[in-house]
């Protein structure tokens, strides 16, 4: 991108500065999710346990 005034340099800064502030935001909202799952200890998909029936 060439431009003899130097506005698209800048464009292209604030562009670059703007998607890493969301790449960051996006990243702390995924570990968060992440923390909380942990702390919940739930698994995904898991079927439920059935320790009550016996076959005889």
């Amino acid at each position: 991108m060439y431009d003899q005034n130097g506005a698209g340099a800048i464009v292209l800064a604030v562009l670059a500065v703007a998607a890493e502030v969301e790449r960051e935001g996006i990243r702390e909202k995924t570990l968060e999710g992440l923390d909380t799952t942990a702390a919940r200890a739930t698994t995904v998909d898991a079927p439920p346990s059935s320790t009550t029936t016996s076959q005889t």
